[in-house]
């Protein structure tokens, strides 16, 4: 796996771990405490199979597109009113789902290639 790659991956994972922290956080703030394990059982009811389709690059975009609007809520001068709190935790949560998202499509790409590289390898081998 080239290195620039796994550190990717890397920034990938922690954004999704921080996204779902930052989630869990703002539930306590507003006095809706909430575990880790319900925050994940809630990501994995969100995750919808269909919306896998697409290359990395889209992907790329979804959550570049969830940090652009999380920077708008996050910059806006004034309190937040209970709306904008849940629609913040919604967008966190969304990040963190795009996150995971794609750190699998990386995973499973990879081992894509991997398992195209070891045929090809094999085929070499037997001329």
């Amino acid at each position: 796996m080239p290195e620039n790659e796994e550190s990717v991956r890397e920034c990938i994972v922690y954004m999704a771990a921080c996204s779902l922290l930052l989630a869990k956080e703002l539930c306590r703030q507003m006095e809706h405490p909430v575990t880790t394990d319900k925050l994940m059982k809630k990501l994995q009811t969100n995750y919808i199979v269909h919306k896998d389709r697409g290359g990395l690059r889209s992907r790329l975009e979804e959550i570049r597109g969830d940090m652009t609007e999380l920077n708008q809520i996050i910059d806006t001068f004034g309190i937040r009113t209970e709306t904008d709190q849940k629609q913040l935790g919604g967008l966190y949560l969304r990040l963190a789902l795009n996150c995971i998202r794609t750190e699998m499509f990386i995973e499973l790409e990879f081992q894509a290639l991997q398992q195209k590289q070891e045929k090809e390898a094999n085929m070499r081998f037997i001329m």
